[in-house]
C-alpha cells in the first residue's frame, strides 16, 4: 500500500502547475520546483511599486500636493513592500508543508484508492492542472 500512495502525495501541489506557475517558468521567475524565490519577490514587488511610483511622480503627487502623498503613506508602502513580499515567500511554505498533509490523508484512508491520481499520468496531478467534468459530482458518487 505504501508504494501506490508516494505518487499521489509527492506530486500534489497547490503552487506549482498552474498558470502562473507556467508563466514564471517562461519569464525564468522560477526552475522546478520552486527556485529562484528571492527573484519572483524582487519582480514582482517592484512591478507592483514601481508603476504607481512613476504615476505619482508624473502626478506631482510622491512627495506633495495630496493630503497623503504617495512615499508618506506608510499603509501603501506597507502594503506592497511587505505583504507581497510575505505572500510571494509563503508560496514556498505551503508547497512544502501541504505534501506531508497530503501523505498523512493518504496513510490513514481519508483519501480512497478511486480517488487517486492513477499511476499512468494520464490524470492531472496537480491542483492548477485539475478541470471538473460535466459530469462528476463533488457530492454524489456512484458505486
Amino acid at each position: 500500500m505504501k508504494a501506490s500512495t508516494a505518487p499521489a502525495s509527492t506530486d500534489f501541489s497547490l503552487v506549482v502547475g498552474g498558470p502562473l506557475y507556467q508563466l514564471f517558468l517562461r519569464t525564468r521567475l522560477a526552475r522546478p520546483p520552486l527556485d529562484l524565490l528571492n527573484r519572483r519577490v524582487a519582480v514582482i514587488t517592484l512591478v507592483a511599486w514601481l508603476p504607481l511610483l512613476a504615476l505619482s511622480l508624473l502626478a506631482g503627487q510622491a512627495l506633495g500636493g495630496v493630503t497623503i502623498p504617495f512615499l508618506k503613506d506608510v499603509d501603501a508602502q506597507v502594503r506592497l513592500l511587505v505583504a507581497l513580499p510575505l505572500l510571494i515567500l509563503a508560496e514556498k511554505i505551503v508547497h512544502e508543508r501541504l505534501r506531508p498533509a497530503v501523505t498523512l490523508f493518504v496513510e490513514k484512508g481519508i483519501v480512497r484508492p478511486e480517488d487517486r491520481p492513477s499511476s499512468s499520468g494520464s490524470s492531472p496531478r496537480r491542483c492548477g492542472g485539475v478541470t471538473p467534468s460535466p459530469s462528476s459530482s463533488s457530492f454524489s458518487r456512484s458505486s
